[in-house]
């Protein structure tokens, strides 16, 4: 029997997002994914989106890109890091906080997430999901199917909305009924129980740590746009003001070639991207650099470089020593 209920879903595409939408879904209750994206997280493509309705008949799909808001919290989340970069609780305050703009503006009646109690040791301890619910406003009208009998009855719950005695008492970090749960539903493919932000990698938090003074010079929208590469290829910290990304291989290559500014140095096999404003001194010693990195080339070499996507120019430098290229390396 299909109840009068909605729900929105905050939706990572994880196992427990998907186990949520699968138990509301058997109390008949319609369900909203909710997909929030960051440069550290998500999936933003309408690919995806199409297929969540598809593949768990989800009633609707609307995916959130939350780049700008969350940008600040990565110089001071209210709440702190997690074990490395990873503003945790600030993060899922600020997307509870658009859930629940989503569920005024869709008429909805509650939120539910996939949370685990004691599954994460930083955001998913009692104390830390409690503070969550109070700083987004949603105390009451937050649904944590897979932890609900542990945790007190919500508004939902009280008003029938949601029958308590049919959600789960899960806790701590096994996998186990998860998965027991999974082959129920009959899931074929089971999604890394990770949450893939980028965030909580220790390398890529050290590097971005160290890149922080200089993308708070930036722009939002050109730190942003520069967060999005910044898996690629090997940096270097040309100056304070500039920064120096060198491609690995063609892929990259042709990442850097999309973004539309900065500037582009080529030579031969190699191809860097130059983020700060061209000036004769950071260009000859991003030239250099990236000169080190040319195969097959003895001797003075040509680079070729375009500012924002206008005239070429070039420059015959002599590559840099490995001993020195070493020195501007972000590891």
């Amino acid at each position: 029997m299909r109840s009068s209920a909605k729900a929105v879903v905050l939706f990572s595409g994880g196992l427990d997002s998907i186990l949520t939408v699968k138990l509301l879904q058997d109390q008949g209750i319609s369900t909203i994914a909710l997909h929030c994206t960051t440069p550290f997280v998500g999936n933003p493509s309408d690919r995806f989106k199409d297929s969540l309705i598809k593949t768990y008949g989800i009633e609707e799909a609307i995916i959130k890109d939350l780049s700008l808001q969350f940008l600040p919290l990565l110089n001071h989340p209210k709440h702190g890091f997690g074990s490395q970069l990873n503003p945790c609780i600030d993060c899922k305050i600020l997307f509870l906080r658009i859930a629940k703009e989503i569920m005024e503006e869709k008429e909805a009646s509650f939120i539910a997430t996939g949370e685990v109690l004691g599954q994460r040791p930083f955001s998913q301890r009692r104390e830390a999901m409690e503070l969550i619910e109070r700083e987004a406003g949603v105390e009451g009208i937050l649904v944590r199917p897979l932890s609900a009998k542990l945790l007190k009855p919500t508004i939902p719950e009280t008003k029938g909305l949601v029958k308590r005695e049919e959600l789960l008492d899960i806790q701590g970090r096994s996998r186990k009924r998860q998965l027991e749960l999974a082959k129920r539903y009959g899931l074929k493919e089971i999604p890394s129980p990770a949450g893939g932000c980028l965030l909580t990698d220790p390398s890529y938090s050290e590097r971005l740590r160290r890149l922080l003074p200089f993308l708070n010079k930036l722009s939002p929208s050109d730190a942003i746009e520069l967060l999005g590469v910044l898996r690629m290829g090997r940096l270097f910290m040309i100056d304070p003001e500039h920064l120096l990304i060198v491609a690995r291989n063609d892929s990259e290559a042709k990442g850097l070639k999309a973004l539309q500014r900065g500037t582009i140095l080529t030579c031969n096999t190699s191809t860097g991207l130059m983020i700060g404003e061209p000036e004769p001194k950071s260009l000859n010693r991003a030239a250099k650099i990236l000169a080190r990195y040319t195969r097959g080339v003895e001797g003075p070499i040509q680079v070729k470089y375009e500012v924002n996507r206008t005239s070429e120019e070039i420059l015959e430098v002599t590559p840099m020593p490995p001993e020195k290229v070493e020195e501007f390396l972000v590891r």
